[in-house]
């Protein structure tokens, strides 16, 4: 299950009292919501979220950077294709590369970014479907089989491409080699930039 970063109403009275604090915030600040989605407090605090973070000068999120982009403030943006694809599409934006192996099937033009002159330089974002350890394996192998059967429904495919997502089915094996295999990158890049927790 994907952790999620939210606002929480009982730490907007403590956040605003350190915000008078000189130099505050000197770096992110994250507030979290110990609360399901959907309920009173995720609500409250989603509502108080995009005007606080503006407040305090916090990162503004792909779609005001976007937005950056668009008027002419901001020259260059990395994100997902689903949150620029309609963008690219229509003209409005120009996509240079593609960070995965393969060309995007839904930007069939736009290079990738070894073949832009970047060899090595592979990243993509992915999303996985994760339960408890300790479930039993009978019942991970028939989840995993009905998101398989999810994924290859006509009408399921046809949204993807609309949002510029591929879907990839990856059984539980290959799914954990993957995240073995992203986890070692990446602590190879933290040590070796020396990237520490603020």
């Amino acid at each position: 299950m994907p952790t999620r970063r939210l606002a929480c109403l009982s730490l907007l009275a403590f956040a605003s009292i350190g915000a008078s604090a000189q130099g505050f915030p000197s770096k992110p600040v994250t507030l979290i919501v110990p609360n399901p989605p959907g309920g009173v407090v995720d609500t409250s605090a989603r509502l108080v979220s995009e005007p606080l973070g503006k407040l305090l000068g916090q990162a503004k999120g792909s779609g005001p950077a976007i937005q950056d982009v668009l008027a002419g403030q901001v020259e260059v943006f990395i994100t997902t294709p689903p949150s620029v694809m309609g963008h690219v599409q229509a003209g409005k934006l120009k996509a240079y590369a593609v960070t995965s192996k393969a060309r995007h099937p839904m930007l069939p033009n736009v290079p990738t970014a070894a073949e832009a002159g970047m060899p090595g330089f592979e990243l993509e974002a992915w999303v996985g479907l994760f339960a408890p350890a300790g479930t039993p394996p009978n019942v991970v192998a028939q989840i995993s089989e009905q998101v398989k059967k999810a994924l290859e429904q006509p009408d399921v495919k046809q949204r993807a491409a609309q949002l510029g997502v591929e879907p990839r089915y990856l059984g539980p094996d290959a799914l954990a080699a993957l995240v073995t295999k992203d986890t070692e990158y990446w602590s190879g890049v933290i040590k070796a930039r020396k990237i520490t927790a603020d």
